[in-house]
């Protein structure tokens, strides 16, 4: 009597380790489908491809910031574009567009309105140029919609001049 219950104790033993062994290879499949997603999830998070696209322009998007803050501000205003930001426990990977007047004031939000019009214009055009350098046809056209709003009798002069620029590349260009 006790030869049976051997024999089914050792046939339930090997069905065990049978199961065992799949629910191992389960087990080793689910770990390489982890390692395969948080690849992907770090490639196309914001510290990989994305983060490697953005370094990338942001040295023309300042050059081109430079230049038209320049034009527009005589110096006065400086955009700077940014993959960083500073956080109380290191930097964040995080696009930045940070504001610099020469009187000090860091904050978008405190300059003037006609301030802000003229950061948003120099902005527009350092994005426009990176378009431009990127396209593989040339855009003909270029709209600006409300250019001039809360600029000064001397800040629509300079944007006039810098539109005129940017227009000397385009077949056409509407401001509304």
């Amino acid at each position: 009597t006790l030869l049976p219950l051997l024999a089914k104790l050792d046939s339930d033993l090997t069905d065990k380790r049978t199961e065992r062994g799949a629910a191992e290879a389960d087990l080793a499949a689910l770990r390489a489908e982890v390692e395969r997603l948080v690849f992907w999830d770090r490639g196309f998070g914001p510290r990989g491809l994305k983060s490697f696209l953005f370094d990338s322009v942001i040295p023309l998007l300042n050059e081109r910031a430079r230049f038209y803050g320049e034009l527009l501000t005589a110096g006065t205003l400086s955009v700077q574009f940014s993959t960083t930001v500073e956080k109380d426990d290191g930097l964040e990977d995080r696009f930045a567009v940070n504001v610099l007047h020469s009187s000090g004031v860091d904050s978008y939000a405190l300059l003037s309105g006609g301030e802000r019009q003229r950061c948003n214009l120099i902005i527009n055009l350092a994005l426009q140029d990176l378009v431009a350098s990127r396209a593989t046809r040339p855009l003909p056209i270029a709209i600006y919609d409300e250019a001039f709003e809360g600029l000064d009798r001397t800040g629509v002069e300079a944007a006039v001049r810098v539109l005129v620029e940017a227009a000397r590349a385009k077949d056409l260009v509407l401001v509304v």
